[in-house]
């Protein structure tokens, strides 16, 4: 009867032990779970937006390794790049969004724009997020300079982002903003999570960007600086990052420093969200 007893609690110790630790073992690896879904899905979302000047400095020199040095700063989740070249003759030949996934380790779609020579220059997204769908749009209106837009859907906490960008010129950007925006309306995509990032050589009175202003939030609205263009001594708002109103901005900065200055004629927008 006694050694009955003793290999009985014995037993219930031994029980005791392994519920404890598979309790402990639960317990860290929910910890773990929750530790990637913070550093996944954090509490607010960075957007840039960055016109690299076909990854030129002002002076005509690679700025590639200044843009690796800024986005390490800066650590955004959603990138946006215009005028980023592939096998350029003026950039080197470099696969340059190749270049750049190789060296920020973040998905990414590239979209090509036009054709210079044998080579290409566009578009490019990058991001920590999944991407759920991409997809390269020619614009219809056609002339020497073809162009187009990128655009991505991505996954976040179960809903889907809508990140459209692009660059446009002078010369037709107001029937190529129509044409975005009828893009988004033909999707379907009015009342989802939307972001678009573009250089638009437009006036801040144009009334193609006040019209977009109207129905979405412009990161200028947020920003103590007011112009990205030219770097040096920014006067134009020539880069904008516009967020459908179901989207917070927590804040918006246009990046003038000394090393946002040398790397392109261009300073990059940034701006903190929510999704609401």
């Amino acid at each position: 009867m006694k050694k009955r007893t003793i290999v009985l609690t014995f037993t219930l110790i031994i029980l005791f032990i392994v519920s404890i630790g598979i309790g402990l073992y639960l317990g860290m690896r929910e910890d773990r779970r929750e530790q990637k879904r913070v550093i996944l899905y954090p509490g607010h979302i960075r957007v840039m937006q960055y016109n690299i000047n076909h990854g030129l400095t002002p002076q005509n020199k690679s700025n590639l390794g200044y843009i690796n040095e800024l986005i390490q700063q800066e650590q955004p989740d959603i990138l946006c790049i215009n005028s980023i070249d592939n096998g350029v003759k003026r950039s080197g030949y470099i696969n340059q969004p190749r270049k750049l996934r190789e060296t920020l380790k973040m998905q990414h779609s590239w979209g090509e724009a036009f054709q210079i020579g044998d080579g290409w220059s566009g578009n490019a997204i990058y991001t920590r997020f999944p991407i759920e769908f991409a997809q390269n749009v020619l614009f219809r209106e056609r002339n020497k300079d073809q162009n187009a837009f990128l655009y991505v859907a991505l996954g976040y906490e179960g809903i889907e982002l809508h990140v459209l960008t692009t660059s446009l010129k002078k010369d037709n950007f107001k029937i190529r903003l129509t044409e975005l925006e009828n893009f988004i309306s033909e999707r379907g995509l009015n009342k989802q999570h939307v972001i678009i990032a573009a250089t638009v050589p437009a006036q801040v009175d144009n009334r193609e960007i006040l019209d977009l202003n109207k129905s979405y939030y412009s990161i200028f609205d947020h920003s103590e600086l007011k112009y990205s263009f030219p770097a040096k001594n920014p006067e134009q708002r020539y880069d904008h990052l516009f967020f459908s109103k179901n989207i917070k901005i927590l804040e918006g900065k246009i990046l003038h420093t000394e090393l946002t200055r040398k790397i392109s004629t261009h300073l990059p927008l940034s701006a903190n969200i929510d999704i609401q």
